[in-house]
């Protein structure tokens, strides 16, 4: 058909969408190779587009290997997005589906932020975000709004048009260049649960989390852990995945001030890295622990090397088997 296509559109642009896998994009190209003519200097399509809603943080290996592999051909992100319906809520991981209307709308904005950065650093043009503004309960005829609630609310503006973070976002981005790549990095940011906004919590379960507006580095406020039980499978800690991406091969440093009341197991800085699935790679980049007992403000620091097919990073500020408090603020990473 697109042989057909190209000869009925002549010079009009002519592309072809893919979900965003490599293997999809690889195998749709060697198909468009297979039936092209052998004998026209045209190619099939003019450029490659790709829709983008798999790992957020992974964003810039993907980008990069699909850029690679429809190569010579242009590559544009013609959409991606991230949904702040209560649905998506309810399907999370704990403790996020218990987290507010903030906290979601900030999540959607570090997506933004997050693919904009990659598609930059990848040299693409900017991505194209879906959609404008939510769907009114009503507006997509033959949809049930309640069985496809996530749908609804990936705009980036409300149903009445006023914006949300991520909408601020994008005019900054598309009126100067300008891309933020803070991460509520001294947790002065909280959701209306009193915790920080865009951080995630792991094995919630497991200890106590707080944001603490009494005791901090600078600013206003600080996190805590209390009372962390012994190792699980993964410790008690606040983990994100920053803005900046990351590349195999080259080394990052992460930084955070820590305190501690008395404090009897570890409490440290570190960096789990992830390939593009998700799968971590090998164990983390641990910093120093924290000493035991009481102590004053002190800098953790932790430098490492990003593995073989590393594409992405979380920063963990963790703390198990710890009877008393440990608080982290102002992190850090470049």
């Amino acid at each position: 058909m697109l042989p057909h296509i190209r000869d009925v559109v002549g010079t009009i642009p002519l592309t072809v969408s893919s979900n965003g896998a490599l293997s999809d994009v690889v195998t749709l190209k060697k198909a468009l190779t297979a039936v092209a003519p052998t004998n026209s200097s045209t190619s099939l399509v003019d450029f490659f587009e790709i829709h983008y809603y798999a790992k957020r943080p992974a964003v810039y290996k993907v980008l990069t290997d699909i850029r690679d592999a429809v190569a010579p051909s242009p590559l544009y992100v013609g959409e991606f997005g991230c949904s702040t319906s209560p649905a998506e809520r309810q399907s999370a991981h704990l403790p996020e589906r218990l987290l507010g209307e903030p906290w979601w709308e900030a999540n959607q904005d570090q997506v933004h932020r997050t693919v904009e950065y990659a598609a930059r650093g990848a040299h693409l043009p900017p991505a194209a975000p879906w959609i404008f503004c939510d769907y009114a309960p009503n507006a997509l005829p033959g949809i049930n709004p309640e069985s496809r609630k996530p749908l609804f609310a990936m705009g980036f503006c409300r149903v009445d048009r006023s914006p949300k973070p991520a909408g601020l976002t994008l005019a900054r981005f598309f009126e100067s260049g300008a891309i933020d790549l803070g991460f509520n990095n001294g947790f002065e940011k909280a959701d209306s649960s009193t915790l920080p906004l865009n951080w995630s919590i792991r094995s919630f379960a497991q200890a106590k989390f707080a944001r603490d507006t009494a005791v901090k580095h600078s600013g206003s406020a600080s996190v805590s852990i209390t009372a962390s039980a012994n190792k699980p499978v993964w410790s008690p800690a606040f983990t994100i995945s920053p803005v900046k991406f990351i590349e195999s091969g080259k080394n990052y440093r992460a930084t955070v001030w820590a305190r501690g009341l008395h404090v009897t197991g570890p409490a440290r800085l570190a960096l789990d890295w992830f390939d593009a699935s998700g799968k971590q790679l090998i164990s983390e980049s641990p910093s120093a622990n924290l000493k035991q007992g009481d102590s004053d403000w002190t800098q953790l620091t932790v430098s490492a090397t990003a593995p073989t097919n590393a594409a992405f990073v979380e920063i963990d500020l963790g703390s198990y088997n710890n009877r008393g408090t440990v608080w982290f603020d102002d992190v850090t990473f470049e």
